[in-house]
């Protein structure tokens, strides 16, 4: 959301805004959106959850919280959402309806897109770098597409880090009858679609770099992209006798990338 924001912010230097908005929109993309679209999740994935050695802590898995709550908390999530995009402008509150539309339909019968391969991984690079992107773009500017050119390599990216986060899961989504991309593919192939995936990211970023769509400080984070890409051919050479913990480095690394890129867009505002 903030790398949207300080994107537009920058291009959009005569840009008036309310500094609030920006809190507000921390709010929608995170603890309303994203808040509502993880607990729905687990709501519909009960069932799954409770035969997974990594979700069996999940609090409606131990019954420390009940799944009809649950339920009405995920609804009233997504609602607060929704009604506080509407307060800040008409573009934030078009991208948090589709936002929500999307957490919706991917965990809730019958489309359940979590179960049908690619489109999985396509809804997550939609939902987490599309569309929190879109709307911090649009807090200081209206909607364009300037703000479909900057959160493409975060599709990419988040695209790619989806179908790996799944490896895991796979031998129980399996089980389950959850046809996602890591059990329709295969271990192998998983990992070679999102190293592709990846790859094209960090080309992306070059280009945009070479092009000046971003600032050229930017390019301190192509390391960090290249040591991921490194871990994800580890991934392919080691199999799946890889360790889990080699997911959750993953997971690190590329949020610092993201950090990384972010510091650069506000000292390149500021200073």
């Amino acid at each position: 959301m903030l790398i949207g924001f300080i994107f537009a912010f920058n291009k959009n230097l005569t840009s008036s805004f309310n500094s609030f908005y920006v809190f507000l929109a921390a709010l929608i993309t995170g603890p309303f959106i994203g808040g509502g679209a993880v607990v729905l999740n687990q709501y519909f994935d009960y069932e799954e959850d409770r035969h997974s050695s990594k979700k069996r802590e999940y609090l409606l898995v131990t019954g420390e919280f009940n799944r009809k709550n649950a339920l009405t908390y995920a609804i009233l999530l997504l609602l607060m959402g929704i009604l506080v995009a509407l307060y800040v402008n008409l573009d934030v509150f078009a991208i948090t309806l589709v936002a929500s539309f999307c957490s919706v339909i991917y965990s809730a019968p019958p489309l359940r897109l979590k179960k049908r391969m690619v489109v999985d991984s396509v809804t997550n690079g939609i939902c987490y770098g599309v569309l929190p992107t879109s709307v911090g773009f649009s807090i200081a500017s209206s909607f364009s597409y300037e703000c479909l050119i900057i959160s493409l390599p975060l599709f990419l990216g988040y695209s790619a880090g989806h179908m790996l986060l799944a490896i895991p899961d796979a031998e129980n989504d399996e089980s389950s009858d959850l046809r996602t991309t890591a059990v329709a593919l295969g271990y192998e192939n998983t990992v070679r679609v999102a190293i592709s995936l990846f790859l094209l990211m960090m080309v992306l970023l070059a280009a945009y770099i070479y092009l000046r769509v971003i600032p050229v400080g930017t390019v301190i984070a192509l390391p960090i992209g290249a040591l991921i890409l490194k871990e994800q051919v580890e991934l392919l050479r080691k199999g799946e006798k890889t360790r889990e913990n080699t997911y959750d480095r993953l997971s690190i690394e590329f949020l610092l990338m993201a950090m990384t890129f972010l510091a650069v867009l506000l000292i390149t505002k500021w200073v």
